[in-house]
């Protein structure tokens, strides 16, 4: 069996897994990895070729609208409301 680090860095290091500042590679196992040196970014990326990269990039796309619709729609105000009046804190 390959190294894992020295196998995911071989990865990293290889044009195929990269689409300007995209990262895709299922063989890697990290989901953070440090982006491409250049000199308009920095920092980390994500592996949107790993799978909790893929479930959490879907529950993000999933989550994202119903809290926006929840805060547009009072809801949340009104559930904080109903829970300070329950604690006597109001």
């Amino acid at each position: 069996m390959a190294d894992k680090p020295a196998s995911n860095d071989a990865l990293w290091s290889s044009d195929d897994n990269w689409n300007g500042s995209f990262y895709f590679a299922k063989a890697d196992t990290r989901v953070l990895v440090p982006k491409r040196p250049s000199n308009i970014s920095w920092g980390w990326t994500l592996n949107l070729g790993h799978p909790t990269t893929e479930a959490a990039v879907i529950v993000g796309i999933l989550v994202v609208p119903i809290v926006a619709v929840a805060v547009e729609r009072g809801w949340v105000r009104s559930a904080m409301d109903s829970a300070k009046s329950a604690l006597g804190l109001r």
